[in-house]
């Protein structure tokens, strides 16, 4: 009997241990039941959206929808400001302004260190001075770059935090003037910012020709010297990022056009829908990897990271994530890749399955051959997004960024990140005349944002159950579990979805869908440009003290060897002789710098510029944001110069 009982025993246990596991069972039930949840909720979500807009419409006066409709279709930057000073007059922002309390800053903690900075200036005490700036310079003090200062007004914040930020950047001025006569000091100073400020960094996300939106921002950045050095792209972000970092300031200005963009930004080979499926059916892709690399070599110059980085003294990063699953995403730059081809990183980063074959890296041998990259020669390299649209934690780590600049052009993204139930920067509440707290009011916000988290909800159970399929080695869930914030602190998004957001993605442009793209890239960047003229101005003030100290500061890396002499670097020399190179270039950069009235200056002169008035006083910042954390460098490298102009709407040339 005993033998009977055992016998059936192992049968029901070999019957069991053959059967699927629970989750195997439930993967595509729960699949289902989450993902028609989402659905239902997106559907509702959208109704939501659509009526809190209806509301904030109807609740405008005919004035304010002229003015607001004006402000829409400005087409240079002087007509948005005027327009944007405006509506700060219809809805009284600037009696906000002029108050100095509010629960978002501490006003008290700002007044006094405004008083000792002012009393240490007129004493010329430069201990004092250092002192008061050590408390002072670091990104959370006293509330002052908190987003919703810069959400109560259509040009800028409160004029206590303008007029510090002033008196600390002529404080920095001052410092700069004497740094011969306390050079030990002031080194000390900078070591300490280095860590307490950190940099700055602008992040491109990823979007199919989305992307074409990061040439409109990344030119008013240009026009305004708020191009950070540190700059990071996934999928088509990376190409975006890898133009800007291979060329001068100069040859952006030149190039930064839809008239150069568009005929060499041509890759969506083949054209046909039909061939493209075709392929997906037959070969498992539907692009042709060889146009893509044809394209980026085009647009990368044929250069490597390391080749980049001493041209342009600009920082590269490219996402990529390895193709098998639970390998941690990677970022690419001219630290940890110095040789591999900037065409062969982007065009990994790019590569999402379906679309394009994942690929394997490329570098430059010691010969200039090219070879596998041999850090990863036997992994394949997939879209970057996958892993890391966003690669706060890395840029922190490498760069010392404390402060990023994010673009967010992915319409996965848009309904999480695109609607500020309280207003963003540059884009206060209209609700009620401007005195409302909520857009459409308490119901619907609270509505919209129970819809949107638990549409979150049901994306990320479905995440961290690992019900997702996986299609290419690829678990997709990793796509909604990353964070597409990060530490950001201005996150721009397209003002709203348009048909061509979708119709468009998966096309090569025309001149005018090119033109399109980039002006509405400039509608996004501009109402943030007070917020991150207040943050940059600091940043090239202490870029100027370095540069005083050590005009050989800048470009410093992190034991990057200083002999290069392959065919490669030769030919990057040739290409940049023109531009000039050393510290005298380097000085003449930060002497461009000449401390405007207060952080909405750009929107002052932009204003009187429209009106046919004088300009008096728009910020003029210089070069691209530097990354401080760094020893001495050699004299070959410079600091690119930037002057104050203004975009203008790419129906011709930008600029």
């Amino acid at each position: 009997m005993a033998s009977v009982c055992r016998f059936a025993r192992e049968v029901i246990v070999g019957a069991l241990t053959g059967w699927p596991s629970t989750q195997e069972l439930l993967r595509w039930p729960l699949f289902f039941l989450f993902g028609f949840s989402a659905l239902v909720e997106l559907a509702i979500y959208i109704v939501v959206r659509n009526a809190v807009r209806f509301i904030e419409n109807l609740s405008q006066s005919s004035r304010v929808r002229r003015i607001r409709e004006a402000l829409r279709g400005a087409r240079s930057y002087e007509e948005y400001a005027k327009r944007a000073r405006e509506l700060d007059l219809v809805y009284k922002c600037e009696d906000w302004k002029r108050e100095k309390q509010s629960e978002y800053y501490d006003c008290h903690l700002l007044e006094r260190r405004l008083s000792q900075l002012r009393k240490m200036r007129r004493e010329s005490n430069i201990e004092g001075i250092l002192q008061v700036l050590k408390l002072c310079i670091h990104t959370g003090f006293a509330g002052i770059f908190n987003e919703t200062l810069y959400s109560q007004s259509y040009t800028g914040t409160k004029h206590l935090i303008e007029t510090f930020i002033r008196e600390v950047c002529e404080a920095l001025e001052y410092l700069r003037a004497n740094a011969h006569l306390y050079a030990p000091q002031l080194t000390r100073f900078i070591s300490a910012c280095n860590s307490t400020w950190g940099t700055t960094a602008l992040c491109l996300s990823g979007g199919g020709m989305n992307c074409m939106h990061h040439f409109g921002v990344a030119r008013s950045l240009l026009d305004h010297g708020l191009l950070p050095q540190v700059i990071s792209g996934a999928s088509g972000g990376a190409v975006v990022a890898s133009f800007l970092c291979t060329r001068t300031d100069d040859e952006l200005r030149a190039q930064l056009v839809p008239e150069y963009i568009q005929p060499r930004f041509q890759c969506m080979s083949p054209a046909s829908w039909f061939m493209r499926f075709w392929n997906m059916m037959t070969v498992g892709y539907m692009f042709d990897a060889e146009q893509w690399n044809n394209t980026m070599e085009i647009l990368s110059m044929g250069l490597t990271f390391e080749e980049a980085y001493r041209r342009t003294g600009r920082v590269l990063n490219v996402a990529v994530s390895r193709r098998a699953d639970h390998s941690p995403p990677t970022v690419l730059n001219y630290l940890n890749a110095p040789h591999v081809l900037i065409s062969s990183a982007v065009i990994a980063s790019s590569a999402m399955p379906f679309l394009v074959q994942p690929q394997i890296l490329k570098e430059k041998g010691p010969d200039g051959k090219l070879r596998s990259y041999a850090a990863y020669d036997t992994q394949f390299m997939c879209d970057g997004s996958v892993d890391a649209d966003i690669p706060a934690n890395a840029l922190s780590e490498m760069w010392g960024v404390q402060w990023i600049i994010t673009v967010q052009v992915n319409l996965h993204v848009f309904p999480w990140q695109a609607f500020r139930n309280r207003g963003s920067a540059g884009a206060p509440l209209t609700w009620r005349h401007g005195g409302g707290k909520w857009r459409g009011g308490f119901v619907l916000s609270a509505f919209e944002v129970l819809l949107k988290e638990h549409m979150r909800l049901c994306i990320r159970l479905m995440a961290l159950l690992d019900v997702f399929p996986h299609f290419f080695d690829i678990n997709w869930g990793r796509v909604f579990l990353q964070d597409y914030q990060g530490s950001s602190n201005v996150i721009m998004t397209p003002r709203r979805l348009f048909l061509n957001h979708f119709l468009l993605i998966g096309k090569d442009l025309t001149l005018p869908e090119v033109k399109w793209y980039m002006s509405e890239g400039l509608l996004m960047v501009w109402p943030k440009i007070p917020m991150i003229t207040s943050r940059m101005r600091i940043e090239k003030a202490l870029t100027g003290i370095e540069l005083a100290l050590n005009p050989n500061a800048l470009f410093v890396q992190y034991g990057l060897s200083t002999d290069i002499t392959d065919e490669s670097e030769s030919r990057a020399a040739n290409m940049d002789r023109t531009h000039g190179s050393g510290s005298s270039s380097r000085n003449n950069a930060y002497n461009a710098y000449n401390g405007s009235d207060d952080s909405t200056g750009a929107f002052d002169a932009a204003a009187g510029a429209s009106d046919g008035a004088e300009k008096n006083g728009g910020p003029s910042i210089v070069a691209s944001g530097q990354h401080r954390k760094k020893d001495s460098r050699e004299g070959g490298q410079r600091e690119r110069a930037h002057t104050h102009t203004h975009s203008e709407m790419p129906n011709g040339p930008v600029g």
